[in-house]
């Protein structure tokens, strides 16, 4: 099966606020991040929305799925940061 790569400029409700600093990044990059729970993963914010950031250094397209987009790898991209870390993040509503 050949990966499907999705443009990962084709934001829809996912917002660009990140979890993911310049410290943190500097300390990922040297891998002395005592704290990435903290950063990575998903967070539920106060206005309903749910912030999204993975470490997927490798990855063609990352998505968010479920029952709220129908299941939809295409409803809900994130977006990979620009500074080479690897992480992909972003926010979207209704998660």
């Amino acid at each position: 099966m050949t990966p499907q790569a999705f443009p990962v400029t084709a934001m829809t409700s996912v917002a660009t606020d990140s979890l993911f600093g310049e410290i943190d990044a500097h300390l990922l990059g040297e891998g002395t991040h005592a704290r990435l729970y903290d950063h990575l993963g998903g967070r539920l914010d106060a206005d309903g929305h749910a912030s999204f950031a993975v470490w997927a250094p490798n990855a063609l397209s990352v998505s968010v799925i479920g029952d709220w987009n129908g299941w939809d790898s295409q409803a809900d991209p994130l977006r990979p940061r620009s500074d080479a870390t690897g992480v992909w993040e972003g926010r979207c509503g209704g998660a």
